[in-house]
C-alpha cells in the first residue's frame, strides 16, 4: 500500500515537470528532490511502526504461555485387551499419541518408561474381575522399553478373573510428571484411556454337573444333570469306563476319549440357567461305574470343563417291594444288668416280598438291607428305660419286637455273667464251673476281674466279651492258661475302649494241648 503510494507521488511529479516547465531546471529538480525525500521518510517509519508492533506481541505472547504455543503434552490415544493369558493375566496394546519416556528415574524425562509410571483403576460394572495390576511392560516388538519408544504390552494382572466382559479398566499416569514427551512436555496427571475386558468367563452353577435321577432297572442308562451359572452355553459330555484317563476339553467336544476314538456315549445340547438340563445316556452294560466329562462353552468361545461326573448303571432287575417283616430268630442274649451295652448278636429277621417271596437277613446284614433297630447294638441298657421292653426292629414303614429284654440293678458282687442263660456271677470260677460241654458260651465282664491261679479248659469253647474291662489271670504257682482236648478259647470286645485280657504263669502262661486253640 505504502509502495503503491510512493509510485502514485512519482508519476504526479513527472507530469507536472513535463507539462508546466519552470523557469530554472535547476529549482525544478530541488522541488521533486524534496518530495521524494519527504515521501521515503513517512514510508520508513510506517514500516519501523508495524516491525515494533509484532515484536510487542509476539514478546506478551511468550510471557504469558512460555512453550506451551508451540509443543502438547503426550496422550494416551488407545488401549484394547489383546489376549487372556490365564485366568487372572491379560496383555492389552495401548498407544500413545507421540515416542514417550520416564519421569521417575531422576532423568528428566530421558529414560524408558516401565511399569511404575502408570496407574489402573478398574470398575466392575457386575462383572468378576474387582482389582488390577501392571506386572511388565514391553513395547509392539515385545522387548523391553526403550526412550522413546510408543506403543506398547502391558501385561496385567487380575483380582478376581477371569473378566465377565463388563469390567472397564483406566490407564493413567501414577503422578503428574511420570511421562514426558521428546521435548520435555510432561503427561498432565489427568490423562487417562479407558477399555473394556473381554468376556472370558463361563462356569457351571455351584454343585454342577451331577448325576441326575436314577434310571429304571434294567434300562442300562444314567443321567446327567447340568446348569451354567450366568448365560446360556452348549454342553458336551463323553462317556468313559471308570477310572479310564481324561479327555482334554477337545477331545469331550469332539465325543472323543483320551486316546482319541469314540467316546462310550457323547452328545451336545444347549442349556440355560432357569433349570436343570438333563442327558439321559444309555450305556453297554447293567450295574456297572462309568466316568463322565463335560464341557460347556458360551457364545463368546470360552469353555469351562472338563468337569468329571462318576455315574452308574442300575441293575438289570429291581427287587420285589418288601411288604413285611418278621423276627426270624430272637437275639442270643436278652437278660442284662444296668448299664450293660445291648448284644443283638443272633438276631436274624424275614423279609417278605410281593409276590409272595421271602429273605432272611442275618443281623449283620441289616445295615446294608436298610433294617435299623431300637434301641442300636451296642446300646447301654438301663432299667428304667429298657426293662421289659422289647427292641424294634424297623424296615421302611414296617416294624416287629423281639422278646422283652430283662434289664436289673447290677449286684455289687457279680463280676461276669454266662450272656447264653443270663445268670451272673460272683467270681470268674463259678461261671466256668457252670459251663460243662462244648456248646458255645459267652462270658461277659461286668468289671475288671483279677483272678489268681490257673484257668483249665477242657472240650469247652468260650468267648470271654471283656466289655470294656480287663481280665487279669495271674498263676504263681504254674501255667495260667491251659487249653486241653480240643477246647478253644477267644475274647471280644465292642465297646468304643476295648479292655485286655491278660495271662500269666510261673512256668508257662498259656499251655495249648490236644487240637486245643487260644487267642489272648
Amino acid at each position: 500500500m505504502e509502495q503503491g503510494k510512493q509510485g502514485g507521488l512519482g508519476r504526479q511529479l513527472a507530469s507536472l515537470a513535463k507539462g508546466k516547465p519552470s523557469p530554472s531546471k535547476t529549482g525544478v529538480k530541488k522541488i521533486v528532490c524534496k518530495e521524494e525525500r519527504s515521501d521515503r521518510v513517512m514510508i520508513r517509519l510506517k514500516r519501523k511502526s508495524k516491525a515494533v508492533t509484532v515484536l510487542l506481541v509476539m514478546a506478551m505472547l511468550l510471557t504469558l504461555w512460555p512453550g506451551a504455543a508451540f509443543t502438547a503434552a503426550p496422550t494416551i490415544s488407545g488401549a484394547q485387551m489383546d489376549n487372556l493369558l490365564a485366568p487372572n493375566y491379560i496383555r492389552v496394546l495401548v498407544n500413545f499419541s507421540e515416542g514417550i519416556y520416564t519421569g521417575t528415574d531422576g532423568t528428566s524425562g530421558t529414560g524408558a518408561v516401565s511399569a511404575g509410571d502408570f496407574a489402573l483403576t478398574v470398575a466392575g460394572n457386575g462383572g468378576a474381575v474387582t482389582d488390577a495390576a501392571i506386572r511388565s511392560i514391553n513395547n509392539n516388538s515385545n522387548q523391553p522399553p526403550e526412550p522413546g519408544d510408543r506403543d506398547f504390552f502391558f501385561y496385567i494382572d487380575l483380582t478376581g478373573g477371569p473378566p465377565s466382559g463388563t469390567e472397564t479398566v483406566t490407564i493413567s499416569p501414577a503422578v503428574g510428571e511420570a511421562v514426558y514427551n521428546g521435548s520435555g512436555e510432561a503427561m498432565v496427571a489427568g490423562e487417562s484411556a479407558a477399555f473394556t475386558l473381554l468376556d472370558k468367563r463361563v462356569e457351571f452353577a455351584p454343585g454342577y454337573p451331577q448325576a441326575g435321577t436314577a434310571q429304571a432297572a434294567g434300562s442300562k442308562q444314567v443321567q446327567l444333570t447340568i446348569k451354567p451359572l450366568h448365560e446360556t452355553v452348549t454342553a458336551y459330555y463323553v462317556v468313559v469306563a471308570d477310572d479310564a484317563a481324561a479327555p482334554d476339553t477337545g477331545q469331550v467336544m469332539a465325543g472323543q476319549d483320551s486316546a482319541g476314538q469314540p467316546a462310550l456315549a457323547a452328545g451336545s445340547q444347549e442349556a440355560d440357567t432357569a433349570g436343570d438340563t438333563n442327558f439321559t445316556v444309555a450305556l453297554p452294560a447293567d450295574a456297572t461305574e462309568y466316568d463322565a466329562y463335560v464341557v460347556i462353552e458360551d457364545a463368546a468361545g470360552n469353555v469351562a470343563g472338563p468337569a468329571k461326573v462318576e455315574v452308574r448303571t442300575p441293575d438289570a432287575s429291581a427287587s420285589p417291594a418288601v411288604i413285611g417283616i418278621a423276627v426270624k430268630t430272637q437275639p442270643n442274649d436278652l437278660t442284662y444288668a444296668e448299664g450293660e451295652p445291648l448284644d443283638l448278636t443272633g438276631l436274624a429277621a424275614t423279609l417278605s416280598y410281593i409276590g409272595g417271596s421271602s429273605e432272611d437277613v442275618a443281623f449283620g446284614d441289616f445295615a446294608e438291607k436298610g433294617i435299623t433297630t431300637a434301641p442300636a447294638h451296642g446300646a447301654a441298657l438301663s432299667v428304667a428305660e429298657h426293662h421289659d421292653r422289647p427292641v424294634v426292629v424297623t424296615y421302611g414303614t414296617y416294624a416287629v419286637y423281639t422278646n422283652n429284654l430283662t434289664v436289673t440293678d447290677a449286684p455289687a458282687g457279680n463280676v461276669c455273667k454266662i450272656v447264653e442263660t443270663g445268670i451272673q456271677y460272683a467270681g470268674l470260677e463259678q461261671a466256668l464251673a457252670a459251663i460243662t460241654d462244648p456248646t458255645p458260651k459267652t462270658v461277659r465282664l461286668l468289671q475288671t476281674i483279677e483272678h489268681s491261679g490257673g484257668i483249665a479248659m477242657d472240650n469247652k469253647n468260650i468267648t470271654f466279651d471283656l466289655n470294656g474291662f480287663t481280665l487279669n489271670v495271674n498263676n504263681l504257682d504254674g501255667i495260667g492258661l491251659r487249653v486241653d482236648n480240643g477246647a478253644n478259647v477267644d475274647y471280644v470286645d465292642t465297646t468304643a475302649a476295648p479292655g485286655k485280657f491278660n495271662v500269666t504263669g510261673t512256668t508257662r502262661g498259656v499251655h495249648v494241648s490236644g487240637g486245643g486253640q487260644a487267642v489272648v
